[in-house]
């Protein structure tokens, strides 16, 4: 969850999202409009005040609007050996 989408839906205010991580406004406001990226220090610190909800992958990797549709398993060859035999 990108750290926007989580002060979003705790209805935090930048200031709040601010007191909650620990850290300035200004830093904050650049975390959250991907400006800038946060420290290592302050991802970890990120990621445990947000109980892992925000990530430091959600930093960095875009976010996938339509993940793929899941595909059937496959069963294993040696089953479909197997009913091909049995026919």
């Amino acid at each position: 969850m990108k750290l926007i989408d989580f002060k979003n839906r705790q209805g935090l205010s930048i200031q709040e999202l601010a007191e909650l991580l620990e850290g300035p406004v200004a830093s904050v406001k650049s975390w959250l409009y991907s400006d800038r990226l946060p420290r290592r220090t302050e991802l970890i610190k990120i990621y445990d005040k947000t109980n892992g909800l925000v990530t430091p992958n959600d930093f960095v990797l875009p976010e996938d609007p339509d993940p793929p549709p899941e595909e059937e398993e496959e069963p294993p060859i040696l089953d479909c050996i197997q009913k091909t035999a049995a026919e």
